[in-house]
């Protein structure tokens, strides 16, 4: 995990949703 990712703050259900989405892609890549 980059910093990148660090900054993303995780507070919301949208946020958790985001974070899957963001994780999902970085396993694709």
């Amino acid at each position: 995990i980059e910093g990148s990712y660090e900054n993303i703050k995780v507070t919301t259900p949208e946020d958790m949703g985001i974070a899957e989405l963001f994780l999902k892609k970085r396993r694709k890549m």
